[in-house]
């Protein structure tokens, strides 16, 4: 199990490379594609954090 830290808002997703070695290496076949498709769409599900005045 890895941890990663990654701003799903962001307008670039950093790491998306890295999270699908370590799936690969875990077994799942997941393509960047797939993977980006997801993130972006868990976007429309999680609000993104409040900042802090």
């Amino acid at each position: 199990m890895e941890a990663y830290r990654m701003d799903i808002h962001a307008e670039r997703l950093e790491g998306i490379g890295e999270i699908v070695r370590d799936l690969e290496k875990a077994g799942a076949g997941v393509t960047e594609k797939t993977l980006r498709d997801w993130i972006k769409e868990s976007v429309t599900i999680i609000e993104p954090p409040k900042t802090r005045r």
